[in-house]
């Protein structure tokens, strides 16, 4: 399931947010664009697990787009992930506690990246990916549940 979300048009730099994993450093133009824009749309789809555990997704990212894989976890849960796209992406993985947002990654630049993640609490982990200024880009994602 795809839906539509709006979301506001700040840096998450701005709010004062660590990085948790290597920073490979914003770009200048995509700072301006997030503080720029009124607002920015993102595509968020719903993790539909398959029986063996696995997801796998295929998108086209425009420019000034962001999109977000979404799904629930339990506690002690790992999903192992990766992806690759033919273009600089932005990326990160967060869920939200409150008003607050939480990065366990957070990467700029990069056209893959892997990693595994350990769900520390029950609720629903996003990995998210943006494109600040690129060319229309083709991101492959996989996802691999391990209990």
């Amino acid at each position: 399931m795809t839906a539509q979300k709006h979301l506001p048009a700040r840096s998450p730099r701005s709010a004062g947010l660590a990085v948790v994993r290597t920073h490979k450093g914003a770009g200048l133009l995509a700072a301006l664009l997030l503080a720029s824009a009124p607002a920015l749309c993102a595509d968020v789809t719903d993790i539909q697990w398959r029986a063996d555990g696995s997801f796998e997704h295929s998108l086209n990212l425009a420019t000034g787009r962001f999109s977000e894989l979404c799904g629930a976890l339990r506690v002690g849960q790992s999903v192992e992930w990766q992806f690759e796209s033919d273009q600089l992406l932005n990326f990160n993985i967060h869920w939200h506690e409150g008003q607050a947002v939480r990065y366990p990654v957070r990467v700029d630049q990069v056209r893959q990246q892997r990693g595994e993640l350990v769900a520390g609490s029950a609720q629903d982990y996003c990995w998210m990916w943006s494109n600040p200024s690129a060319p229309t880009a083709l991101l492959r994602v996989r996802l691999r549940l391990r209990q």
